[in-house]
């Protein structure tokens, strides 16, 4: 193998859609000298797709009309998208959505609906909780005498969207990320990419600029910065130095200590960390049948949100297909699982797991084994991918975080150390946490303050840019 120059102005570390957007748009704006540092053998991170089926064993949504990941796949890609749900549609039709509570999947337009819609705008608007002590959702569910029978609904539509669940997740943290991206100007439609195309198409656009043998290096995890010399910091002992260091590795890395720091991280930055900030599992259950049966008696609904107490499922939506991987593989339903629940389906074989939403689908839709049509399934959990080892990071409540709230805590997290290491990530990401997009639009944030800062070193980078959390 050709050995690497040992010095880069710039060092990504990590290769998912945040790291290879700085990428993208460094060399979009000139600047060449820089290499990407991948721990594992692909790039991509979570966005991971079986191109062969067309389906998607990671992200899959596009949030919202107008966001970065929006524009490459619409504009740059000229990728048809499917809209699959829209909470501010007031009809049926025009929503996608289900809520299933008590054997019932209700519409939009159902009082079951409203309600669950009209308990977090509660939390949206609840000019208390913003100037009380952080608290979890269940807390805040109880204080604001919510019924129990919208606790689980609750659960499945913010906390596990979230990966997370009412009993972790910060009530504040939810309501600052809502706030949040109401300040934003992209829409409130939710895409899938439609027939035979895949999430991953935004991979090679992503790297179209880059030279993929002297600019990226694969099966390579840095676990030591030191970046306490004043022009150059040195990476793994300094078998690789560099300028400055795009961080956008999963929050997991950092939690874990995965990276050693020299010198050490700040209290602040640790406690943000430790105390605000977790990520827990997550897992996608995709099963295959040779007919879409749930079609055929909910026809306006593409994505349900479970408010029965099932100890996996929280949500489960239809996947896009093209016909002819219909005709071949099945058409597809996938089955959204996270945190808690994520983590009941550990002691279960991949089978267990996928005969466990099998069975839960057959109940929904009054099936049974000799009329659902069922052809086999696969099984993605991302905690026990290595190198990510959860799904995204959430709003974590903690004993801690009760006694010291930081306000708006990703932004903060998101803060370069000095002009030397800048972060890029979901997690940096105040108003859309847990999505492509959110990763995406931070790498280009960290990317053009690197720029900035290499143009003029003691400026100060640019305030954070605001898109829509969905």
């Amino acid at each position: 193998m050709n050995k690497q120059p040992s010095h880069y102005k710039i060092c990504i570390i990590g290769g998912g859609v945040a790291g290879l957007t700085a990428a993208n748009t460094l060399a979009e704006n000139g600047q060449n000298d820089f290499i990407i540092l991948e721990a594992s053998e692909r790039i991509g991170g979570r966005v991971c797709s079986d191109k062969e089926r067309g389906i998607e064993l990671g992200g899959e949504f596009v949030h919202g009309e107008g966001s970065i990941l929006w524009d490459v796949l619409a504009n740059k890609l000229k990728i048809p998208l499917k809209v699959v749900f829209d909470y501010s549609a007031p009809n049926p039709k025009d929503c996608g959505l289900g809520f299933l509570l008590n054997g019932k999947i209700y519409e939009i337009n159902h009082p079951v609906a409203q309600k669950t819609l009209e308990i977090l705008e509660q939390l949206t608007t609840d000019e208390e909780l913003k100037k009380s002590k952080d608290m979890s959702l269940k807390e805040w569910l109880e204080w604001r005498n919510i019924p129990k029978e919208f606790h689980t609904l609750i659960d499945s539509i913010l906390a596990q969207t979230n990966s997370s669940c009412i009993n972790t997740h910060s009530a504040k943290g939810a309501q600052e990320e809502e706030l949040s991206g109401e300040d934003t100007n992209i829409g409130e439609l939710n895409f899938h990419v439609e027939g035979a195309n895949t999430m991953d198409l935004i991979i090679p656009y992503l790297t179209r600029l880059v030279n993929m043998e002297k600019q990226l290096k694969l099966n390579y995890f840095v676990h030591s910065i030191d970046y306490s010399d004043k022009n150059v910091i040195k990476l793994n002992n300094g078998e690789i130095t560099c300028e400055k260091v795009i961080l956008a590795v999963p929050l997991t890395i950092l939690r874990n200590r995965q990276i050693k720091f020299t010198p050490d991280l700040s209290p602040q930055k640790k406690h943000l960390l430790q105390n605000q900030f977790h990520m827990h599992g997550g897992m996608k259950i995709l099963l295959r049948y040779k007919r879409p049966v749930w079609k055929e008696q909910m026809p306006n609904v593409n994505v349900v949100v479970v408010g029965d107490e099932d100890p996996i499922i929280a949500q489960y939506w239809f996947s896009s297909t093209s016909d002819e991987q219909c005709k071949k593989y099945g058409h597809i339903i996938t089955g959204f699982s996270m945190s808690r629940k994520a983590d009941n389906a550990l002691h279960m074989t991949d089978e267990e797991i996928k005969q466990h939403f099998r069975k839960f689908i057959q109940k929904t839709y009054h099936l049974n084994d000799d009329n659902d049509g069922y052809l086999g399934g696969d099984v993605r959990n991302w905690q026990h991918i290595h190198h990510v080892a959860g799904a995204y990071s959430f709003a974590l409540t903690t004993d801690a975080s009760k006694i010291h709230y930081i306000e708006q805590p990703r932004v903060v997290l998101s803060q370069p150390i000095g002009s030397k290491i800048y972060f890029a990530g979901e997690a940096y990401c105040q108003h859309s946490p847990a999505t492509i997009h959110g990763a995406m639009e931070t790498g280009q944030k960290a990317a053009l303050d690197v720029l900035q800062s290499l143009t003029s070193p003691s400026s100060v980078p640019r305030g954070h840019s605001r898109m829509s959390k969905l």
